[in-house]
């Protein structure tokens, strides 16, 4: 994928997630103390401000855990999809492509990625953050050629050390993540943006929170 997509995708897949109700518990209450005053002593704003990091280190924390999900597909030997046969028996029923999804795609190794680059980019388009060509890329990583376990632990060593309240961290790093997304793609040969778009349609299948998760 290149920046075009990832930034075309990026708005569409906070939107989703939005009317999926995954930020409907952000906290956003509004202090009154703090809209008439110029001072933050003893602001309920505090308060908020923690509850919100709160809820965005569990968006990190669901980052990492698709990674852990990634590791657990190839260890039960889910290393690949069947997209052709998934393509196949959707052209026959395109109705019954939810189930066939299931069948073919769902939990294998490019659907667990899908799913890392898919909390990354709602994240960004939370923050209103692009995918920008010529970033660093993550330390442990460079450019060298890594194999793919390599890659995975990059991910959730950075998921979990990521600094997303800072603009230039917080930007690195997510950005460096669909990077490795793509560089674990490239390695394994299969397409991350059409499983990513694949699991879209599949997730605004699921309902609400997708059946009323809590988070």
């Amino acid at each position: 994928m290149q920046a075009e997509d990832f930034n075309k995708l990026i708005p569409e897949i906070h939107g989703y997630a939005k009317e999926a109700g995954w930020w409907d518990d952000f906290p956003n209450k509004q202090c009154d103390y703090c809209l008439s005053s110029d001072s933050y002593t003893a602001c309920y704003c505090h308060e908020q401000a923690d509850a919100q990091q709160e809820f965005l280190n569990d968006k990190i924390d669901l980052i990492a855990g698709e990674g852990a999900e990634a590791v657990e597909a190839l260890r039960c030997g889910r290393r690949k999809a069947d997209r052709d046969e998934y393509e196949a028996e959707c052209r026959r029923s395109p109705l019954e492509s939810p189930g066939f999804f299931e069948w073919h795609i769902k939990d294998t190794f490019p659907d667990e990625i899908a799913d890392i680059a898919i909390r990354t980019m709602d994240l960004m388009g939370f923050y209103g953050w692009h995918y920008i060509t010529g970033v660093e890329p993550l330390p442990g990583l460079g450019k060298r050629e890594v194999d793919t376990k390599k890659c995975l632990r990059a991910i959730r060593y950075h998921a979990l050390h990521a600094s997303v309240w800072n603009n230039v961290t917080g930007t690195n790093t997510l950005n460096g993540i669909l990077d490795i997304c793509q560089r674990i793609a490239d390695l394994e040969g299969f397409s991350l943006e059409w499983h990513i778009l694949t699991k879209l349609a599949f997730n605004k299948t699921r309902g609400k929170k997708h059946g009323g998760k809590k988070f």
